[in-house]
């Protein structure tokens, strides 16, 4: 349970995106292709979370033997597609991640890079035909352009059968080209451009930073993301670290039993903690055990260290307390 907390906390706090390119960018879903181009990117990607007596991490992807999984999922997931370095994820597609994340995002996009990774979260607007649904909808913007995209724009609710409950309007467009929004809108400046199928927003916030915002129009739905925030480009930032395949299997020494897959690492001697955290550097893995006050704020952490040897026959475990003992691979 404290698991998907974090992951899904994770996406929430740091509602990102990486801007780019407006020109249309070639769409790979041959998975195939995207699994030849994952096999350039093997690690375990994760967070630090720093807080006042310490850090902790989580892992958010795996990336191995071409596939891409969730944390530390066993299955890979599915319904991926690849657009130059990103790759898009079909929260709906994904069974990992439906539960979790539906209503956070519809796609969550992610730049792969040779020591770390950036991920986004993109939206998707459902269309219906164009009407003003109420007297709160005025023309804040005309392009005359947009006409061949008219239509209402909103996110979905969806009930416990997936019928949708409710429609949030986000954006109207007419035949003429109008731009409807909230009355609101027109109260913190909002101005937009349109270049090529990409409608882009700007306004400034409260603090008199600047938004940008960027609706990817297509013929019946919007993918929207934010691009800028904070008076900054805005991105999530994940660090990388290797994988455990190498050490795969069981070490130990009297009672104590180290226990190392693919997707995961614990040690029997971590008894305390609502989450446990594992991360691999070189031949050394940590394994963190964090304590947290009503299952939400980390109070402390203690840390298993385990060294293991270039023949990956034994490792050396050091014991929160500073007591080493070794383990052999049985």
């Amino acid at each position: 349970m404290i698991k998907k907390f974090l992951l899904i906390s994770a996406f929430i706090i740091f509602a990102v995106s990486c801007s780019g390119k407006n020109d249309t960018k070639e769409v790979v879903t041959n998975p195939s292709e995207i699994s030849n181009f994952l096999k350039k990117y093997d690690g375990r990607y994760y967070h630090e979370h720093e807080f006042t007596n310490g850090s902790y991490t989580h892992v958010v992807f795996r990336v191995e033997n071409g596939n891409m999984y969730i944390g530390e999922d066993k299955e890979p997931m599915t319904n991926l597609s690849l657009s130059e370095n990103s790759l898009l994820i079909d929260i709906n597609g994904n069974t990992q991640l439906s539960n979790t994340y539906n209503q956070i995002y519809s796609i969550i996009q992610v730049n792969l890079f040779d020591d770390h990774i950036k991920f986004s979260g993109k939206n998707i607007f459902d269309k219906e035909d164009f009407n003003i649904p109420d007297e709160d909808y005025i023309v804040i913007k005309q392009i005359k352009d947009l006409g061949i995209y008219a239509g209402n724009y909103y996110i979905p609710t969806l009930d416990d059968k997936g019928n949708v409950k409710t429609k949030n309007y986000t954006i109207l467009i007419d035949k003429e080209g109008n731009i409807y929004g909230y009355k609101g809108m027109t109260n913190v400046g909002m101005t937009f451009t349109l270049k090529g199928n990409v409608l882009q927003s700007e306004h400034n916030d409260n603090n008199n930073d600047k938004v940008i915002m960027s609706y990817e129009l297509e013929k019946d739905r919007i993918v929207y993301q934010i691009n800028f925030i904070y008076g900054k480009e805005y991105s999530y930032e994940l660090m990388k670290s290797d994988l455990f395949t190498p050490y795969l299997g069981t070490y130990s020494a009297g009672d104590i039993i180290l226990e190392v897959e693919e997707n995961n690492a614990s040690i029997n001697t971590a008894t305390e903690g609502n989450y446990h955290s594992c991360i691999m550097n070189g031949n050394e893995l940590t394994i963190s055990e964090i304590s947290f006050l009503n299952d939400i704020d980390p109070i402390s952490v203690k840390d298993h260290k385990i060294t293991f040897s270039d023949d990956k026959t034994k490792a050396t475990y050091t014991q929160p307390d500073g007591n080493t003992v070794e383990l052999i691979k049985q």
